[in-house]
């Protein structure tokens, strides 16, 4: 099965002059995926894995922000799922 991800309902807000984006993953039997954020500028990326004790994820992304594309890389252990949000313009 292969990495997905996409963006909630109604998961589009501004906050002060910032776009925030919130979505979901899952990775199948991958353990890297790129994620689409709808932004054009990436300046911050908070990706948690669901079910997992706080300070224990295996999520790592993969880009140094601020990031000029709106598309990030993470690595995960395969067969997890998970949230995020992505901060940007």
């Amino acid at each position: 099965m292969a990495f997905g991800s996409g963006i909630n309902t109604g998961g589009k807000t501004i906050w002060g002059n910032k776009r925030v984006v919130i979505g979901t993953w899952s990775a199948g039997g991958a353990t890297t995926g790129e994620i689409n954020t709808g932004l054009k500028y990436v300046d911050a990326f908070f990706p948690t894995e669901k079910g997992t004790t706080p300070g224990q994820t295996n999520v790592k992304v993969n880009e140094n922000f601020p990031f000029v594309t709106g598309t990030v890389t993470i690595a995960c252990t395969s067969g997890t799922v998970g949230q995020w949000i992505a901060v940007g313009h």
